[in-house]
């Protein structure tokens, strides 16, 4: 690792550092125990089982997604949730399960059956494609994971993470190996600021700015979900998971998976709402990235001098 400044010692920090430790203490040996799913490859489990719940809500102080004339009032809100379980059952969720909940990320009555269909032959497709045969497939697709729906919460309250950017299996492994030592992760697709698909554009980030805060908001209701706050962001998720701060809800650390706020996009994004003020960044932040991506623009990160950074 090489850090852009001289990081400020403090709990912020060391709770970014901290996420970093977790995912690589596989590697370094550390004791754990065996992992509960072949996807998790080297990743050791750790003390808890995991849960999986999903909560549909709607932000009614935005408009609802699409053309139509009467849609369901406010914003369609499906959050994931991984948490730490006590006693967990023999069912854990398949792979196939976690590319099928995609389907009600626009409200449970989205998720329809063919919709799931789909989302599950799009899956299928790539590696179809690559000769990969169907049997191979399915057999992945039946590949049971970490997480078991509904688990009973462990005792206590775990740090809180949302995850922005990823899809429901996207983040699964990530996300049932966190859950695993102790952290809660809601995760939230990301949509539009008018219609479903999500394209990079000031108006889309603006939303999953507030699609973050709404997550946080409602996950903080829950009583299992204690005061520190972690937001993970892939890709044009770091951009809003940096510039979350900015609304009045601050975490005690950020991690960018590849963020866009290394490259001039986010740079960009986050000076316009910033008002061009880089101290107004205060928050630690962790950023992991490629050095093959030809887009890597550093000045931006270089600029939050009031932000311990580890890149």
């Amino acid at each position: 690792m090489t850090s852009s400044s001289v990081p400020v010692p403090g709990a912020g920090h060391r709770f970014a550092l901290a996420l970093l430790l977790l995912a690589a203490c596989h590697a370094a040996g550390g004791v754990g125990l065996q992992p509960p799913s072949p996807l998790w490859g080297g990743l050791e489990s750790g003390r808890y089982r995991v849960g999986l719940s999903l909560l549909f809500e709607r932000d009614t102080t935005r408009p609802a997604l699409g053309p139509d004339s009467a849609p369901p009032p406010g914003r369609p809100m499906q959050i994931v949730v991984w948490y730490p379980a006590g006693a967990a059952g023999d069912r854990p969720v398949t792979l196939r399960q976690y590319i099928e909940l995609s389907a009600g990320a626009l409200g449970p009555d989205s998720a329809t059956a063919e919709r799931r269909r789909r989302l599950v032959e799009g899956f299928a497709s790539e590696p179809r494609s690559n000769g990969i045969a169907q049997s191979a497939v399915d057999s992945l697709l039946g590949t049971p994971m970490g997480a078991v729906v509904d688990a009973p919460p462990a005792g206590g309250r775990f740090p809180l993470l949302v995850f922005l950017h990823a899809s429901p299996w996207g983040a699964s492994v990530m996300s049932e190996y966190l859950a695993s030592h102790g952290f809660v992760v809601a995760a939230i697709e990301s949509k539009g600021a008018r219609e479903a698909p999500y394209r990079l554009s000031r108006a889309n980030l603006d939303a999953m700015v507030r699609d973050a805060g709404f997550t946080v908001t409602r996950m903080r209701r829950e009583p299992f979900v204690g005061e520190l706050l972690g937001i993970i962001g892939m890709s044009n998720g770091a951009i809003a998971a940096v510039a979350l701060q900015l609304g009045g809800i601050v975490p005690q650390a950020v991690v960018s998976l590849d963020g866009g706020i290394g490259e001039q996009a986010g740079g960009s994004y986050l000076g316009s709402v910033s008002g061009a003020v880089a101290t107004r960044f205060t928050v630690p932040l962790l950023h992991l990235y490629t050095p093959d991506n030809r887009y890597l623009d550093f000045q931006y990160l270089r600029s939050y001098q009031a932000a311990p950074r580890t890149m």
